[in-house]
C-alpha cells in the first residue's frame, strides 16, 4: 500500500512506538504509519543473537548516548538506546542492569 496521507503517524518502531500503531490499526478504516531511524531486527542476527548485544554499541544499531559523569563511577557505560525497529526490547534482549546496593543507599 502507498500513500502520501495517513490519518495518523508514529514516530519510533520502539515497544512503545509498536503498540501505539498496533492499537490505532486495529481499525480497518484508519491508515498508520510507522516511523523508525533504524532497520527491522527481522532476521538479523547482529541484533537478535543475545550474546552479541554489546557488539551493537556504537554500530548504527544504537544512539550511542555516554553516560554522564557520576561521581560514584559507572561514568564508563554507555547508555543503549536502539536504533531498530522492535527498540530496546529487540536490541538489548530487555536486560536489566541493576545498580549497586551501596550506590543506590547513596543516592537515597
Amino acid at each position: 500500500m502507498q500513500t502520501d496521507e495517513f490519518d495518523y503517524v508514529v514516530v519510533g518502531g520502539g515497544t512503545a512506538g509498536n503498540v501505539v500503531a498496533a492499537r490505532l490499526s486495529g481499525d480497518p478504516a484508519v491508515t498508520v504509519c510507522v516511523l523508525e531511524a533504524g532497520p527491522s531486527d527481522v532476521g538479523d542476527d547482529a541484533v537478535m543473537k543475545l550474546e552479541r548485544w554489546m557488539g551493537l554499541l556504537e554500530s548504527g544499531y544504537d544512539w550511542d548516548y555516554p553516560v554522564e559523569p557520576q561521581a560514584s563511577g559507572n561514568s564508563f557505560m554507555r547508555h543503549a538506546r536502539a536504533r531498530v525497529l522492535g527498540g530496546c526490547s529487540s536490541h538489548n534482549s530487555c536486560i536489566a542492569f541493576w545498580a549497586p546496593a551501596e550506590d543506590l543507599d547513596d543516592w537515597a
